[in-house]
């Protein structure tokens, strides 16, 4: 008996099964992966291919950003409330206001470093400036893994300068009023704190995934400075009394466990996002940020790059959004 021989083309249930893995496949496979693929020779196993990261190929991008800032900062002081008796203050000041930003960021082979300056001159009554560094290289030891290394540093300066400045204090049921022609507080903050960790590379474009943990030095100077002033003391005893000039200057050392983790997500070079978060263990403290470019043809190396951030400091919280063009060399 002569049976037919069965049809060369799949059909029905069985093409679609064995179509899905095909499809999802194509789905997660980058661009040049599709244009580099030979199908007469003998494809190579992932740990023999060598590194498509060309250490002599560098780039550099520029970025002006105007943005705004919620300013929230504590600042601390003592106030003479007897002849050798002083009362510690707290205060707390909200503001919100305008200001610019030069980002940098530059890129060589595995190498990578990101900087933004940002300036704010009147917000709080004081005038904001900063700095946030990061420095960064991975260094393959799987096709899948890299070992990452990373150093960053924030400076944070504000300077507070209060006109007519007033404050209560109650001592024995009886309130104090301090007055001051002149307040001003300075604070200055200082953090360097090297990174490790793994980069895992994700199987969807050039997307990327770092865990990391980091040691925080964060060094505070704060210096409170006042030509002096006077205090009221209501009925029953109805007495101004002077108070005399203040300089205080003091330093303050913090140590911290930072745990982190940043999500890289490379669209085919035409957009990128930066998501990164850290979390300081010792004083349950957070900070996220979030920088996106987007490049909108390859010949015009013109762009546009937003920059938020979120932070919780020892003596200040901040918000930032900035926005701005961006200059490809």
């Amino acid at each position: 008996m002569i049976r037919p021989i069965p049809s060369a083309m799949p059909n029905g249930p069985r093409f679609k099964t064995a179509f899905l893995p095909i499809l999802f496949a194509l789905l997660l496979t980058r661009p040049g992966d599709l244009t580099a693929w030979k199908p007469n020779k003998r494809a190579e196993p992932e740990q023999k291919k060598k590194s498509v990261v060309n250490p002599r190929i560098w780039r550099l991008v520029l970025t002006p950003m105007a943005g705004r800032l919620r300013n929230n900062i504590r600042f601390e002081y003592d106030i003479p409330t007897g002849p050798d008796e002083t009362t510690h203050r707290v205060r707390e000041l909200i503001d919100s206001g305008w200001g610019s930003a030069l980002a940098l960021t530059f890129v060589r082979g595995r190498f990578s470093l990101f900087n933004v300056f940002f300036i704010f001159p009147s917000v709080n009554s004081s005038m904001v400036v900063g700095d946030v560094l990061s420095a960064n290289y991975h260094q393959p030891i799987t096709w899948w893994m890299d070992v990452y290394f990373g150093l960053g540093f924030t400076y944070h300066s504000v300077r507070t300068d209060l006109r007519n400045f007033e404050d209560t204090v109650y001592k024995e049921g009886v309130g104090a009023t301090a007055h001051f022609p002149v307040f001003r507080v300075k604070n200055d903050v200082f953090a360097p704190f090297p990174k490790l960790g793994l980069r895992f590379h994700l199987p969807i474009q050039r997307w990327h995934l770092t865990p990391y943990v980091s040691y925080l030095n964060e060094s505070l100077k704060l210096r409170v400075q006042t030509p002096g002033g006077n205090v009221y003391i209501p009925p029953p005893v109805d007495d101004t009394k002077d108070i005399p000039e203040l300089n205080i200057q003091k330093w303050k050392h913090y140590h911290s466990v930072l745990l982190g983790m940043e999500l890289s997500l490379n669209f085919h070079h035409a957009l990128q996002l930066r998501l990164q978060a850290h979390f300081n263990a010792n004083h349950n403290k957070w900070t996220l940020r979030a920088v996106g470019s987007a490049f909108f043809h390859r010949d015009w190396p013109v762009g546009l790059t937003f920059y938020l951030e979120y932070s919780e400091g020892i003596v200040h919280d901040n918000i930032y959004a900035f926005m701005g063009p961006s200059f490809l060399y």
